[in-house]
């Protein structure tokens, strides 16, 4: 059992899910559901369908996987225990590995937006940065003149 990948949107497909296209030029396109088929058809631009993972790639919302991390065989090798037995425990650690690439990403993308914002808050400060000044004065007389309130209606 195979589990493809959606020429649309990149999601799994599963054995007995989804509808496989065949090109006159006989390239086979395969859809999970008849949305990225539809989507296909109407010739949409992945990058540009904002629910895709080229999409999620192409503004750097993701990490793209670079370290090779899921390769397709085409020839499936002969069956060794000891192969087995070491894929088999490399998995959980290999899940730890992409899980803390992510988290960095993640973090990275979090921080160096924070940078920018603030670039541009410190801008907006210096250019209007008055009228700050001018609402505090504002504020200080109005307290000064509840202040005096106070004190002439306790006199």
């Amino acid at each position: 059992m195979r589990i493809e990948k959606c020429s649309f949107c990149s999601s799994s497909i599963y054995p007995g899910h989804g509808v496989t296209f065949v090109r006159n030029d006989s390239m086979l396109f395969r859809f999970c559901r008849s949305k990225c088929n539809k989507a296909f058809k109407r010739k949409w631009n992945p990058r540009k369908t904002r629910w895709t993972k080229s999409y999620r790639l192409y503004t750097g919302k993701e990490v793209h996987g670079v370290g090779g991390m899921e390769k397709k065989r085409e020839e499936i090798g002969r069956y060794r225990r000891d192969i087995v037995s070491n894929t088999v425990s490399a998995i959980p650690v290999i899940g730890e590995i992409e899980s803390e690439r992510r988290k960095h990403y993640i973090y990275d993308r979090i921080m160096s937006m924070r940078e920018k914002n603030k670039d541009i808050d410190m801008k907006i400060l210096k250019k209007h940065g008055h009228l700050l000044d001018e609402a505090k004065e504002n504020k200080e007389k109005k307290n000064v003149e509840e202040g005096e309130n106070v004190l002439n209606m306790q006199q």
